[in-house]
Order: structure tokens, then C-alpha cells, then sequence
């Protein structure tokens, strides 16, 4: 009981500085590291994870500038249900441009229902629903030749505009491989206030694919080695990106290569991660660089992401743990259960990695 204590202790305080990061700087969601929340690269994977799951999330870009675009994001989901296949998730971010002068603040909730079709083919479809926030410091945008002359200050009245948010997907998973396809921002969220469409999120169609090799698969009590290849499709507002990566696993450490690459306009961007993950907490580092046309550019162009996770076992909690044994494993009520391998469960190191 003490040590769970210790641990909530250390969970509001990670949190409390997180928030205090993102109030003093902060742009969008982690783009370097997208299965490391999976509820915000597709809908249909809140609850996708193994127990209760709290997720956050800093973006840095731009470090070198005077008030660099900075992103925070805190995740929690989790599943419930006779069979555990109901999921619900919330996600709140903040994302801040210049020093407090423009906030996005986005707030939405999730649900989606996990269907086994098949003994090795599982169907997770999802949804959110909620809004951003729009708020302006205005006077944090005066310039010195908008002051009268026998005044040093003036001062403007802030504005915050909201609009909702709206988002679906639809994924599955079938002997190691992990697919699906995801809109974000279905409505549009607009914030002009003349006509058009010019102050907006604009809506985001994604398609990502999987797969995880366990290079030590025919052995039986020996740590698994996961390689795990996977490419993302995304199109949004006449613009295409592919994005291509490469993620090495073993005994909790991880390693990945990534390269991001414009369609149909010149961008290229390429990324290195690092990072551990162990049955209760995780963490993820990922450090970005971006090619120009007039050249390489490093620092100047800079892209930093840190990811956290805090895995909560049901059993702590009577109340969401009845579908569970004395050791916290979920009762088999189907043939399969959420974490399953489609192959010989009384091997140690068999289990499928999962999302």
C-alpha cells in the first residue's frame, strides 16, 4: 500500500511540472512518436493497452528562438466490461505559440467497442467528440509605435473562441500485424470569424500499418527481440506526407528511426529515438532535424518530443478489477483473451507485443 501511495505521490508531480511546462511555453501532438499514445493517432485505440494507461506528452520545437511553439497532451484510458471490449479514454492539450500570445486548448473524450471476428483477427472501431479552445493575449502583441505618447502601456481586451472537435477510426490487428485508418478534426474545427475557411484544423485522413517480428520467437524462455517496421499515409489540407519507420525492442529498451517525407510539396525530416518501458512506467525520447531546400539544418530546425506512460493494474481497484484473478490477469471469458499470441499459451515469451 506504501509503495502505491509513492507512486500517486510521484504522478501528481510529474503532472504538476508538465503543466507548469506547457503554461510557460508550447505545438501540435507527438508526430516523432505516434504509437507512443495510440488514442491520438486513431480513436479506435483508447483502451487498446494491457490496464488503465496515463499518457503525456511535450513537444518542443524551435529551441534556439526566442519563444519557441511548444505542445503538452495528458492521456488516460481504459476498458471495463464483462468481456473487457468497452474502451473510454480523455485527452486534454494545450498547445502554446510565442509566449502565451496564442493557446489552443483541446479537450475530447473517446469510446470505442473491440469485436473479436476471428480466433487471430480482432476489429476496434472508436470515436471522439469534443472542442478546442482558442484563446489570444492581445496585448502581448503590441508593438512600440502603437503607444501614445504620454502613455508606456495600453491595453486590449483578450478573445477566446471555441469550436467542437469531432474524430473517427477504425483498426485491427491479426497475427502480429497492426492496421488502421484514422480522420481527426472530421468538422473542421474553424476559428475566423469572416468568411472562409483560413483560421482552422483541417481535416486529416491517416492509414498506418505494423508489423512486429520477434526475432526469438522459436525459443521458449529467452527475452523476446521485436523489429518492428511500420509507414503512415496522412493527406490534410492539400497536403501528403509518408511516414516511415523503424523501432528495435529488447528487454524494455527501445530504439527507433524515422523519416518523414512531402508528397507533394519539398519537406523532408528525419528523427532518432531512445527510450525504456517497463511493466509500470515508460519513457521516450525522440530528437527531430529537418533538410531544407537551401540545406541541412539542425538546431534551427530542431525537433524535441518526450513521452511518458504510467501503467495502472486493474487489481488495485476493487471495483474495476471483478473480471480479474488473485494475480490481476483478466478471467478468459472468450477463447482468446486482449493480450493473445494465436499460438502455445504456456510459453513464457510467446505473448504478442500488442499496441
Amino acid at each position: 500500500m506504501r509503495g502505491y501511495i509513492r507512486f500517486v505521490r510521484i504522478f501528481i508531480v510529474v503532472g504538476l511540472l508538465s503543466l507548469y511546462a506547457a503554461s510557460v511555453h508550447a505545438q501540435l501532438i507527438l508526430e516523432q512518436q505516434p504509437y507512443q499514445q495510440p488514442m491520438l493517432l486513431n480513436a479506435s485505440l483508447v483502451g487498446s493497452g494491457n490496464t488503465m494507461r496515463v499518457g503525456m506528452g511535450y513537444k518542443n520545437q524551435w529551441m534556439n528562438l526566442s519563444s519557441p511553439y511548444n505542445t503538452f497532451d495528458l492521456t488516460y484510458d481504459m476498458h471495463f466490461g464483462l468481456y473487457q471490449n468497452h474502451n473510454i479514454g480523455v485527452a486534454i492539450s494545450n498547445d502554446v505559440q510565442g509566449p502565451m500570445v496564442l493557446q489552443h486548448i483541446g479537450l475530447n473524450v473517446y469510446y470505442a467497442y473491440m469485436l473479436d471476428v476471428t480466433y487471430n483477427f480482432r476489429l476496434r472501431m472508436g470515436v471522439g467528440a469534443g472542442g478546442i479552445m482558442k484563446v489570444t493575449d492581445y496585448n502581448k502583441l503590441t508593438y512600440p509605435d502603437m503607444l501614445e505618447e504620454h502613455h508606456s502601456s495600453i491595453t486590449y481586451k483578450n478573445k477566446a473562441h471555441f469550436a467542437p472537435d469531432v474524430s473517427l477510426g477504425i483498426a485491427g490487428d491479426i497475427n502480429s500485424w497492426y492496421f488502421g485508418i484514422a480522420i481527426n478534426h472530421l468538422v473542421e474545427p474553424s476559428f475566423d470569424t469572416r468568411e472562409g475557411k483560413f483560421l482552422r484544423y483541417p481535416r486529416k485522413y491517416s492509414l498506418h500499418l505494423r508489423k512486429d517480428f520477434n526475432v526469438y520467437q522459436i525459443y521458449r524462455f529467452k527475452p523476446p527481440l521485436y523489429l518492428s517496421p511500420d509507414i503512415m499515409l496522412s493527406y490534410w489540407d492539400k497536403s501528403l506526407e509518408l511516414n516511415v519507420g523503424f523501432t528495435v525492442e529488447y528487454r524494455g529498451i527501445k530504439a527507433n528511426l524515422r523519416a518523414r517525407e512531402g508528397l507533394l510539396y519539398s519537406s523532408h525530416q528525419f528523427s532518432v529515438g531512445v527510450g525504456w518501458q517497463g511493466r509500470i512506467f515508460g519513457v521516450m525520447y525522440s530528437y527531430g532535424m529537418g533538410i531544407m531546400p537551401e540545406g541541412f539544418y539542425g538546431l534551427s530546425a530542431s525537433v524535441h518530443e518526450l513521452s511518458m506512460n504510467f501503467n495502472i493494474p486493474h487489481k488495485r481497484f476493487s471495483h474495476l478489477g471483478r473480471s480479474y484473478g488473485r494475480r490481476g490477469r483478466r478471467k478468459r471469458y472468450a477463447r482468446y483473451s486482449r493480450k493473445r499470441s494465436g499460438a502455445a499459451r504456456s510459453k513464457r515469451y510467446t505473448k504478442a507485443k500488442g499496441w
